[in-house]
């Protein structure tokens, strides 16, 4: 109700409304009328917004819905991935996250008091994202000639490609050179010199998207540990003795290349002679102490020396830095 000659009102719902109009003159006299207003339904109008663009697997989803009747609503999402019903939902909004890349379609039904249910649909193209992968086991330190094992893990956002497993791919290089490659979770190989290694894995998903990481190796020369072989034997002076060395060098690449040998030996503290070869023979020209150093180089300039103690009881010791000969008159 209201005065004046003008009447404002909001219908709050559809009907029927009379509205009754009485006009009094100055002298009292009053005159009234009436008209029906036949007041309708409010057309709902429903949108979804939040729509994302392109988004990646495993990432939430939160969709809102705009509708313009406010009174006695209810709310019924539906989301779908290739025909079967992924996520549902009866508030104004939903959220659901993508387990795996492809269209999801995505429906709204929005009903109020007094019409039917009003729907709006859209769908949403969920992107494919490439796994990270990690290189677990790769040492801080490491020798030429050491076995390295490794093992490749990798993250997904997609539950469904990390049930699906991951194909790992793996190469080696040295000093910018493929060095090795191979297949699977696990691999294992042996730097066969000592350089700058990088190691690299590739991780693939089930749908070929593939995720790369590399991690770098300094591999350390190992020197030489030369061995000598004594015989068993007095030494009688002029008689040849035959001394037998070896590398022992880790290094496959040292061990191909050839190591460099170098002989001394003494006679009573004196030079008595040398050799370059592997083995050394030499003929003590008169009784006294022969000493005999083994030093061995490898290509990288790595060396080490060994050596053997010989009495003339036949006892011998390893790890000092030279062998002596007791040699005896004949």
């Amino acid at each position: 109700n209201g005065n004046g000659s003008r009447l404002r009102f909001v219908p709050d719902e559809d009907g029927s409304y009379r509205a009754d109009l009485s006009v009094q003159d100055k002298d009292g006299g009053i005159g009234s009328t009436a008209t029906i207003l036949l007041v309708t339904n409010f057309v709902q109008v429903v949108t979804i917004s939040n729509l994302p663009v392109s988004p990646a697997e495993g990432t939430p989803i939160t969709l809102r819905s705009n509708v313009s009747d406010v009174e006695d609503l209810s709310f019924s999402w539906t989301v779908r991935r290739n025909g079967v019903i992924f996520a549902t939902s009866t508030a104004p909004t939903i959220t659901f996250t993508p387990f795996d890349q492809g269209k999801y379609d995505i429906e709204l039904v929005v009903t109020d008091g007094a019409n039917g249910p009003c729907l709006v649909a859209g769908s949403i193209d969920v992107i494919n994202v490439a796994p990270t992968p990690t290189i677990s086991g790769v040492p801080t330190s490491v020798v030429e000639g050491t076995s390295i094992s490794l093992t490749g893990i990798a993250t997904d956002p997609s539950s469904a490609d990390t049930a699906a497993g991951f194909a790992f791919a793996w190469t080696v290089t040295k000093n910018g050179t493929n060095f090795g490659q191979g297949q699977g979770r696990n691999f294992t190989f042996t730097p066969d010199d000592n350089g700058s290694y990088v190691i690299s894995l590739r991780a693939t998903d089930k749908d070929g998207a593939a995720g790369t990481v590399s991690r770098s190796l300094t591999v350390s020369n190992s020197p030489p540990n030369p061995g000598i072989a004594v015989p068993t034997s007095q030494f009688p002076e002029g008689s040849a003795i035959t001394l037998v060395g070896s590398a022992g060098d880790l290094g496959p690449a040292d061990i191909a290349a050839g190591p460099n040998y170098f002989w001394t030996v003494t006679r009573n503290g004196a030079s008595f002679t040398t050799s370059t070869s592997k083995d050394l023979t030499f003929t003590p020209d008169d009784n006294g102490t022969y000493e005999a150093v083994l030093r061995v180089t490898d290509k990288d300039g790595g060396s080490g020396t060994r050596s053997e103690e010989h009495t003339s009881e036949l006892q011998s010791r390893f790890g000092i830095s030279y062998a002596v000969f007791c040699l005896k008159k004949k």
